[in-house]
């Protein structure tokens, strides 16, 4: 078992070559790039190792103490999205986000005490991963056509404005306006408790993956509107929304069909891995110390911490 070498000097090169492929993801896309995105891509890759988002966020606001959650949030989310960063999870519940490609293909280890992460790189693992890997039939059309479609939405970029209004009465009373003829500018203006984008007309933006980035409420509304055509009353936590979809995109099965035919195959690999591990603990006879608890069987394979 080898460990993986990541060095810990920043480079600066490597920085410059993500924000550039970044940015033309962005423009592919549509959206506007930001400054704030620009310093969350930069501080990111300019990290090593497993990044929290809390632990970026804690760094971003040493850089711009203005930068909030969501924005870091959703600015990962479009990371891991353009395939330039990988989510990671260890079980523990918390998301970790790694450079892709960052270094050679690698495996982890978890210290059960401390939580501490370590990268090794194994070959006879390796050997075994990329023979269960060429285990399985080829998709078919159909079962790439069934994941394209199951995934749209998270692929769907939407462009809304909306007027948010605290109570139903008064959402269908701004609908009714607008029936009139009334500008929806001018009432978001006049009437929205969403006080920033009231001043710029309602407007949102173009948002990624609005499933996982707005509200459910709006977020279904939003996906599934008629475009240029007025909406609502759409609940949600923060009042009642009137919205507007100015556009809706999302690649077209041929544009992806590749990348998902690769993502579908290495999902697969990784749950024969996960199967040829769990036969082979089966048949092991493990031992775990006292003090980190008990090893169980049932009803899956781990150890039970002590109470």
């Amino acid at each position: 078992m080898t460990p993986v070498n990541r060095t810990k000097e920043i480079d600066e090169t490597l920085v410059k070559e993500k924000e550039a492929a970044f940015a033309e993801y962005i423009q592919r896309k549509g959206l506007k790039t930001t400054r704030q995105r620009n310093t969350i891509i930069g501080v990111f890759f300019r990290l090593r190792g497993h990044i929290s988002v809390e632990e970026l966020l804690n760094e971003v606001k040493k850089v711009n103490s203005r930068i909030g959650y969501a924005t870091v949030y959703r600015t990962l989310h479009l990371l891991v999205e353009s395939n330039l960063v990988e989510e990671r999870r260890f079980g523990d519940g918390l998301a970790r986000y790694e450079g892709h490609s960052d270094v050679e293909h690698h495996d982890h280890m978890i210290c059960l005490e401390c939580g501490d992460i370590s990268e090794f790189y194994n070959p006879r693992l390796e050997a075994l991963q990329e023979k269960l890997a060429e285990q399985g039939t080829p998709f078919s059309d159909s079962d790439l056509q069934l994941a394209y479609e199951s995934l749209l939405p998270s692929l769907s970029t939407v462009c809304t404005r909306h007027i948010l209004v605290e109570t139903e009465e008064q959402a269908e009373a701004v609908v009714d306006r607008l029936d009139g003829g009334e500008e929806f500018a001018d009432l978001a203006a006049e009437l929205s408790i969403d006080a920033g984008s009231g001043a710029a007309g309602g407007d949102i933006g173009c948002i990624s993956d609005p499933s996982a980035n707005l509200v459910s409420t709006y977020a279904a509304a939003a996906l599934d509107a008629e475009i240029g055509e007025v909406t609502g009353p759409v609940p949600s936590e923060f009042g009642y929304h009137v919205l507007i979809v100015d556009s809706r995109e999302a690649p077209v099965f041929d544009e992806i069909r590749v990348d998902l035919e690769a993502s579908m195959e290495g999902e697969r690999a990784a749950d024969l891995f996960d199967d040829w591990v769990f036969e082979q603990l089966g048949k092991s006879d493990i031992a775990v110390t006292e003090r980190y608890g008990t090893w169980q069987t049932e009803p899956t394979f781990g150890v039970n911490s002590p109470a």
